[in-house]
């Protein structure tokens, strides 16, 4: 429902990318809650794409994987 709405908006503004790069919006938008925020990382949303892809560190990807709904 979250990244439905995300989307909508980008559409009516006309953003076909969406790059989320705070903690609190990812987590949000995915159900991912980092536990290294001083990493960098992100959620990069398509506006055509069905899932969102995610980047993160390689140790982190189990967690993100086990969280998110994302493949």
């Amino acid at each position: 429902r979250r990244l439905s709405a995300v989307k909508a908006e980008m559409k009516r503004r006309e953003v076909d990318v969406l790059m989320v790069t705070s903690p609190a919006n990812i987590t949000y938008l995915s159900g991912y809650t980092s536990k290294s925020a001083y990493v960098p990382q992100g959620l990069i949303i398509f506006l055509k794409e069905e899932e969102p892809s995610f980047f993160t560190r390689h140790m982190d990807a189990p967690a993100a994987m086990h969280q998110m709904f994302i493949d």
